[in-house]
């Protein structure tokens, strides 16, 4: 355990030795307690504390101990997470390392609980795939030839650019007209192909390679 030379400490750390790797940091002038990477408990004041959820919690209410209050001047103001150890399980070797393994649990099971939010989180954030044929301008025979180079949504469609993926069905041997460029490019813009400026137009046959 990395406690310095704080004796009280280090007489607890030697008191929970068989929880495994013991080591304690500094925090928000607290001192946190990790079992390896879990943080299962804190030290505040020379009060300890233990993390609970809601399969824990109960056990420490029974014996009237209340949440860690951070900040003295505001004691409205509590960390739900952690309950300070009631002062009969301090008093017993055994029962204060039941206490503080229960707390690994809950801070384990408080770790596991988060994963699966995040995924969700991330899923949400991921765009949707809007298939081609909900875009404007693009008929049945102009979503086949983009879906044979490879391109059938929205999202693969602003990958490769409209000018690009002209290029390619042009490649492919479909026979293609401008009306096809000006119509990728509408579709990107959400607008009719026949709303694009001339100015518009004239940049995408430049960019394609076309005299007007």
């Amino acid at each position: 355990m990395k406690a310095g030379r704080d004796p009280e400490l280090e007489e607890l750390c030697a008191r929970l030795a068989r929880l495994g790797e013991l080591s304690a940091r500094r925090m928000f002038g607290a001192v946190g307690l990790y079992a390896g990477d879990v943080f299962f408990g804190l030290i505040d004041e020379g009060v300890l504390y233990f993390k609970v959820d809601e399969e824990t919690v109960a056990a420490y209410r029974a014996r009237g101990a209340g949440p860690f209050r951070p900040f003295k001047d505001r004691p409205e103001q509590a960390m739900h997470g952690y309950y300070e150890v009631p002062e009969g399980v301090l008093e017993r070797d055994e029962e204060l390392l039941e206490w503080a393994r229960n707390a690994c649990a809950a801070s384990r099971r408080r770790a596991a609980s988060k994963k699966p939010r995040a995924k969700r989180a991330k899923a949400a954030q991921k765009p949707l795939e809007v298939p081609l044929e909900r875009l404007p301008n693009l008929g049945p025979k102009s979503v086949a030839w983009l879906r044979e180079v490879g391109i059938a949504t929205r999202a693969e469609l602003e990958r490769q650019g409209s000018v690009r993926a002209f290029l390619r069905v042009e490649a492919a041997g479909h026979p293609v007209s401008l009306n096809l460029l000006y119509a990728l490019e509408g579709a990107l813009l959400d607008l009719r192909h026949d709303r694009l400026s001339e100015a518009v137009k004239s940049n995408l046959r430049a960019r394609a390679g076309r005299a007007r």
